[in-house]
């Protein structure tokens, strides 16, 4: 989940469109940035959240300041909430991490009441869109990263962004639409330099233990043409989610 004041945080909490007094989860809350842009619109809707990381829950109540009842929990694993105990449920690039993604939103249709919103999101990372230097280099560096998990990772998925959509509609959920959210930098700045830190390291790692696409050589050539593009005025970076949003149109079967 990015950090607190990224855009898509709005985006997701101008999906769900939450009334006061309603409830809203959101699954794999990371450090809280998307309940706290619920809160933003309705001050008095009533928060809770999950994320496996302790680091990133702990955070989060603190970036709440206690207006959110947020947890440790592995999404791997039912929730403890009752079934249809929710008016909202909010779930963004949590899908690619699951050993069963269609679980979780079994999961997210059992906790719904009739009626109730979800918004299923992902960002597509297959489709990442770097300007920087030798073209076919910043190619073999998005498709390395998007393609090879990291080192913490169990699993990923570089197309759940693309199979979010067929997910939702498989489910006892009934899909409204689907929208975008693009987030686009032209400096390597903020979010954008955030990134290209964290491909770059990643791919590092994995070199250093050999299970990489790229070698260290190849990644500081990649890194120092972002840097080059950057002080040329030609740096570019987009990355696209793509949010379902999605109903309950009836009380869940599922205990």
């Amino acid at each position: 989940m990015p950090m607190p004041g990224h855009s898509i945080h709005r985006a997701l909490a101008t999906s769900l469109d939450v009334a006061d007094g309603q409830r809203v989860l959101d699954l794999g809350c990371g450090t809280g940035g998307t309940l706290q842009a619920v809160a933003e619109r309705a001050p008095g809707a009533l928060l809770h959240g999950c994320d496996v990381d302790p680091e990133a829950v702990a955070a989060a109540r603190t970036l709440l300041s206690g207006h959110a009842e947020i947890e440790v929990h592995d999404l791997n694993k039912p929730t403890r909430y009752a079934l249809g105990s929710m008016d909202a449920v909010v779930c963004h690039d949590v899908l690619e991490f699951l050993r069963d993604p269609a679980a979780l939103i079994d999961e997210v249709a059992r906790l719904l009441r009739p009626g109730g919103t979800a918004v299923i999101s992902h960002t597509d990372y297959d489709a990442l869109v770097i300007r920087a230097g030798d073209p076919e280099l910043t190619r073999a560096v998005c498709h390395g990263w998007a393609e090879f998990p990291e080192e913490w990772m169990e699993f990923s998925d570089a197309w759940m962004g693309r199979k979010a959509a067929a997910l939702v509609r498989k489910s006892l959920l009934e899909v409204e639409h689907v929208d975008t959210h693009v987030t686009v930098g032209t400096e390597l700045t903020g979010f954008a330099l955030h990134r290209v830190e964290q491909i770059a390291a990643a791919l590092r790692q994995r070199a250093a233990n050999g299970t990489g696409p790229l070698s260290i050589a190849e990644i500081d050539e990649w890194t120092a043409s972002v840097e080059r593009s950057a002080r040329d005025g030609e740096f570019f970076y987009a990355e696209t989610a793509f949010l379902v949003r999605a109903t309950a149109a009836y009380a869940s079967v599922l205990a």
